[in-house]
C-alpha cells in the first residue's frame, strides 16, 4: 500500500519522543506495551493514544510479525532511518533540510504522476533528478567531512595553547572552589533539594499527562453518540413520518399491482389476451345495453306466462342471447304472440328429467350457469356488468403488459429499489427516536 510522504513526516515530526522510544526498545511489542509507551509519549495537540495506534499500524511504522498476529516490530526502513538521524547524521542547516526535502517532494509528486500515467520518459527523468539530489546531498556530505578533518588540524595545531589556557584556568578555578566551598556545599544541597522537587514535578506532570489521556477516552465516548445525533437531527429536520410511511405502503401497493400484471402476462400470449378483450368487450356492450332496454327484453315479457325454472329449461334449448334480445323492429318482432306462446309451452313439455325428446332427435341439456343468470332484476344485471367490466380492465392490463414487457420490468426494478430505500430510511429514522428517547 503507498503512504504519503508528507502524512508519514507530519506524524513523525509530532511523535519524535514516541519514535525514540520505540527505536530504543527494540525487539516485538504488543499493543498493552505499545499504548503504554504512546501515553508516556503524548504527540503534539490532543489527539487520543487509539488514534495514535491506528496511525503507527497505518503508515506502516509498526507491522505485525506474522499475519493476524498480536505481537509487533518496528519496520526495518523506518529503524535504519531513525538510527541514521539519532547516532549517524552529522549537523545540517535547516535551509540544507528544506531544499533536499522541497526537491524530493517535488520530483516524488511528479514521478508519482508519471506512474499513474505510465510514461516511461517522466518516471526515467524522476529517477535521474532523485539520483542527483542524492549525489549533491553525498557530495555536501563530503564537503562536512573535510570540514570536520580541518577543524580537527586546527585544534592539534592549537593543543599547545589550550593545554596552557586550561591549565591556567583549572588554577583558577581550584582557587574559586576552595574560597566558596561553604557556598558550593549549600549550592550542592539547594540543587538536591531541586532535583527532589524537580522529580516530584516530573511525577505530578506524568500523572497529569495521564489523567488528559483518560478524559480524552472519556470524552470520546461521550462526544461522538452527540455528534451523531446531531448529524442525524440535520438530515431528519424535514422527514414527516406519516407522509413517508404513507408513500412507502403505496409503493408496495403499485409494486404487488405491476408484479401481478407481469405474472399474469408470462403466463399469457397476446392472441389469447386479445380474444378475452374482444369476449368481454362485447359483453360489457350486451349487458350495458340489457340494462339500458330491461323493461323492453324479452326476458321481462316472457315472466309475464312463464316461471324462470320454466325459462331456464326452455333456453337451455333456444338461444340464450334471445333473452336479452329486445321487443320491437330493432329486436324480436311478434306476430302472432298465442302462437308463440303456445310453441314455447310445446317445447317446454318436451324436456323431461334435463332431457329433450322430439319426434326426430333426443338430447341431454348442457350444464353449467343458467340461462337467467344475471337477468333476475336490475341490481343483479347490473352487478354482472360490474363483473365483466373489472375483468376486461384486468384483461386490458394483461395485454399492456404483454406489450410493454420490457419497459415494466425495468421500472419494477426501479421500484423495488425506492421501496428497499425508504425502508431503510424509515427503519434509521425509528433507530433514531429510540435514541433521542
Amino acid at each position: 500500500m503507498k503512504i504519503n510522504p508528507q502524512s508519514f513526516f507530519n506524524f513523525c515530526a509530532n511523535h519524535a519522543p514516541l519514535l525514540r522510544g520505540l527505536a530504543e526498545r527494540g525487539g516485538e511489542i504488543s499493543e498493552v506495551e505499545a499504548m503504554r509507551l504512546i501515553r508516556a509519549n503524548p504527540g503534539a495537540g490532543e489527539e487520543v493514544p487509539e488514534t495514535a495506534w491506528r496511525r503507527l499500524r497505518e503508515l506502516q511504522i509498526l507491522v505485525p510479525t506474522e499475519p493476524d498476529s498480536e505481537l509487533f516490530f518496528m519496520a526495518d526502513p523506518v529503524a535504519r532511518l531513525l538510527a541514521y538521524l539519532y547516532n549517524e547524521a552529522n549537523p545540517a542547516t535547516p535551509e540544507m533540510i528544506r531544499g533536499y526535502v522541497l526537491s524530493l517532494e517535488t520530483t516524488g509528486k511528479r514521478l508519482a504522476r508519471a506512474l499513474d500515467e505510465e510514461d516511461v520518459t517522466q518516471v526515467k527523468l524522476g529517477f535521474e533528478e532523485i539520483s542527483l539530489t542524492l549525489r549533491r546531498i553525498h557530495a555536501d556530505l563530503d564537503e562536512t567531512h573535510h570540514a570536520i578533518l580541518t577543524g580537527v588540524g586546527r585544534f592539534k595545531t592549537a593543543r599547545g595553547e589550550l593545554v596552557r589556557r586550561w591549565t591556567h584556568l583549572r588554577g583558577k578555578q581550584k582557587q574559586f572552589e576552595k574560597e566558596h566551598e561553604v557556598v558550593l556545599a549549600r549550592s550542592r544541597e539547594g540543587a538536591g533539594k531541586q532535583a527532589g522537587l524537580l522529580k516530584q514535578a516530573e511525577d505530578e506532570l506524568a500523572d497529569r499527562r495521564k489523567d488528559i489521556a483518560e478524559f480524552s477516552e472519556q470524552k470520546g465516548v461521550v462526544t461522538k453518540p452527540l455528534h451523531d445525533l446531531a448529524v442525524l437531527d440535520k438530515e431528519f429536520s424535514s422527514f414527516v413520518e406519516e407522509l413517508e410511511r404513507t408513500a412507502f405502503g403505496n409503493l408496495q401497493k403499485e409494486i404487488r399491482a405491476l408484479e401481478l400484471r407481469l405474472a399474469d402476462a408470462k403466463g399469457e400470449s397476446r392472441e389469447k389476451a386479445q380474444q378475452k378483450l374482444d369476449l368481454y368487450g362485447d359483453r360489457v356492450k350486451q349487458k350495458e345495453q340489457t340494462i339500458a332496454r330491461f323493461d323492453k327484453l324479452a326476458v321481462t315479457a316472457l315472466r309475464r306466462h312463464f316461471s324462470d325454472n320454466e325459462l331456464n329449461l326452455v333456453f337451455c334449448v333456444l338461444n340464450r342471447d334471445l333473452l336479452e334480445t329486445p321487443l320491437g323492429a330493432d329486436g324480436i318482432a311478434v306476430a302472432r304472440e298465442k302462437d308463440l306462446l303456445a310453441a314455447l309451452r310445446a317445447l317446454l313439455k318436451r324436456v323431461r328429467d334435463g332431457v329433450y325428446r322430439d319426434e326426430s332427435v333426443s338430447f341431454a341439456l348442457p350444464h353449467g350457469a343458467e340461462p337467467l343468470d344475471g337477468l333476475d332484476n336490475l341490481e343483479t344485471a347490473r352487478e354482472q356488468l360490474a363483473e365483466h367490466r373489472a375483468t376486461l380492465t384486468r384483461w386490458q392490463g394483461i395485454l399492456s403488459a404483454i406489450e410493454q414487457r420490457e419497459k415494466l420490468e425495468p421500472e419494477l426494478k426501479a421500484m423495488r429499489a425506492t421501496h428497499d430505500a425508504k425502508g431503510r430510511l424509515i427503519f434509521r429514522f425509528e433507530e433514531y427516536q429510540k435514541s433521542k428517547a
